[in-house]
């Protein structure tokens, strides 16, 4: 299951309207628009930088696996996704040591018992019983699962709380002023 973070608007909208005119209020789906999408990107840094800090490596090798959903004049809403993916050890700055694997996996360096990484710069694997075969991979954490967190989400909820009126106020004058 990816996890999801999406931004709706449930503001009073009429509140806004009452003081446009007519004209003016063509201006507030754009505005509403540009607002969440706006304060997606946001939310998607502020993610990055929390996750980073979770797993314990860097944005850089889940930058693809969180993505943006943006909203238009018919979908009034902007996602945040993340796949629910489990990246091997060997992301971790794994490394062959006696009696294992040792890797960095939520910022804690850790010995993987009788674990192996076959090939230099290969993933890392442990052997299923006392057999040769079978072997499974070796996993760090799940990104989906991490990004659903409550610091993670915590994070990204007090962004769009923080960002969303100040944005929407200067989209709507944008907007108006563009309008003129």
């Amino acid at each position: 299951m990816a996890g999801n973070f999406g931004i709706k608007v449930k503001s009073n909208i009429k509140d806004v309207s009452r003081t446009l005119s007519r004209f003016q209020k063509r201006a507030i789906p754009k505005a509403i628009v540009s607002t969440l999408n706006q304060v997606a990107k946001e939310t998607n840094t502020v993610a990055k930088k929390e996750l980073t800090k979770a797993m314990g490596f860097s944005a850089k090798n889940f930058k693809a696996d969180l993505t943006i959903r943006k909203a238009n004049k018919n979908k009034l809403y902007s996602e945040v996704r993340a796949k629910n993916r489990a990246y091997n050890l060997s992301r971790f700055g794994a490394k062959q040591a006696k009696g294992g694997v040792k890797a960095k996996a939520w910022g804690v360096r850790k010995l993987y018992k009788g674990a192996f990484i076959p090939r230099p710069g290969g993933a890392v694997f442990a052997r299923e019983g006392a057999s040769r075969f079978p072997i499974r991979a070796l996993t760090g954490p799940r990104l989906g699962k991490e990004f659903q967190s409550e610091t993670v989400n915590g994070a990204m909820n007090r962004k769009v709380r923080e960002r969303f009126t100040p944005l929407f106020n200067r989209n709507i004058s944008f907007h108006v002023a563009k309008l003129k």
